[in-house]
């Protein structure tokens, strides 16, 4: 365990992948959406020699994945996609479509939606799904209820707080 740098080793019953059945460890490292961090702990990691980095950061642009791209070194982005990069993701433009469009079935017309960051992949197709479901229905994208977010929990509760005065 690292804690200067946000890591420590995962453990079997979180819930991940169990990599000692293959001969393999797992090391997790958050980087509190600071990229200076994606670079700082894969870099430590590949000093290490690692096999593979998993990398799940928010950003768009391709940052450190785009350089272990470029250098040739086994990586794969969760839930978000950038080039060419492997990625595991879900679709987030039909996410935000189809929980848009569950709304208006019930015949909501004034839907608020709490997205991401606009630098984030999942955000854009989240708010890409909500906004077509709107086009669809024939309703307004009112900007006034798009209420920007990150993905901590305490920048949603901060969101909620805009709710009341928006109904």
């Amino acid at each position: 365990m690292w804690p200067e740098r946000g890591w420590r080793r995962a453990r079997d019953d979180e819930g991940l992948w169990p990599p000692r059945v293959r001969g393999y460890h797992t090391l997790v490292a958050t980087t509190h959406d600071a990229p200076y961090l994606d670079r700082e702990n894969g870099d430590v990691l590949l000093e290490r020699r690692v096999d593979c980095l998993v990398l799940t950061t928010a950003r768009t642009n391709g940052g450190f994945s785009q350089d272990l791209a470029h250098k040739g070194i086994p990586h794969v982005l969760a839930l978000r996609i950038h080039g060419d990069s492997a990625a595991a993701l879900g679709d987030d433009r039909l996410g935000g479509y189809l929980a848009t469009r569950h709304l208006i079935d019930l015949a909501h017309q004034r839907i608020i939606l709490i997205v991401g960051p606009s630098y984030a992949s999942r955000a854009l197709g989240r708010r890409a799904g909500y906004e077509e479901a709107l086009r669809e229905a024939g309703l307004p994208i009112d900007e006034t209820l798009i209420i920007r977010s990150t993905f901590s929990m305490e920048s949603g509760e901060d969101a909620g707080q805009h709710l009341p005065g928006l109904v």
